[in-house]
């Protein structure tokens, strides 16, 4: 089934469609819709190549459903493709820390990775990524971080890899009432101002 790519604008508080010209700079705020099967489908995106992106999905998404799939061969999903849209839905969805995390691991992943599509990803690719990751210098506790929010995207896109990386915990010993109290009355006002900044950010979990 064939997936349409438009622009909405109101004049004089009508709605009016317009086919996606790709070599045309849309500003902010543009809205971007699907048209497919006689549906409309609002994307939640004003970014041109996401909703390119989010097109191509729901393409391949509707072949998929069509009595006649079995015999035909579905269309492929490309990893850029299939990152845009899930950046784009985090971004939407989620707090900005967590977009910049899963920004980070997906970006650093095509580093190692150069296959195109989906299904073309095996646990070798994520090994790799361990392997390239190390090359960085980048502690074990970091490479599992990567590890877990690159295995979220996957799964997100019905990709069942996954792989951890062991590290050992740190042991943090806490300072006591009394070394804080010792600390406060030997510090300085603007390192006061600095201990109650990371106290606060340690108990709020921000």
């Amino acid at each position: 089934m064939t997936v349409s790519l438009y622009v909405r604008v109101s004049i004089k508080g009508k709605r009016r469609y317009t086919p996606v010209n790709k070599k045309k700079v849309y500003p902010s705020g543009t809205v971007f819709c699907l048209r497919y099967a006689r549906k409309w489908e609002t994307l939640p995106t004003d970014d041109l190549n996401t909703a390119l992106a989010a097109r191509a999905l729901k393409e391949a998404a509707l072949l998929t459903e069509q009595p006649f799939a079995a015999n035909a061969p579905a269309k492929r999903v490309g990893i850029d493709d299939a990152i845009a849209v899930y950046l784009s839905n985090t971004a939407a969805t989620k707090k900005h820390r967590t977009l910049l995390a899963y920004t980070l691991a997906t970006t650093e992943f095509r580093k190692s990775c150069s296959k195109q599509f989906l299904d073309e990803i095996t646990k070798q690719d994520l090994t790799d990524f361990v392997v390239y990751q190390k090359k960085q210098k980048l502690t074990d506790r970091t490479i599992d971080n990567r590890l877990t929010d690159l295995g979220t995207f996957l799964h997100a896109n019905n990709v069942a890899l996954s792989l951890h990386q062991n590290y050992t915990e740190k042991k943090v010993r806490a300072y006591t009432v009394e070394e804080l109290r010792a600390l406060n009355a030997t510090s300085t006002d603007e390192e006061l101002q600095v201990w109650q900044f990371f106290l606060k950010h340690r108990i709020s979990g921000r």
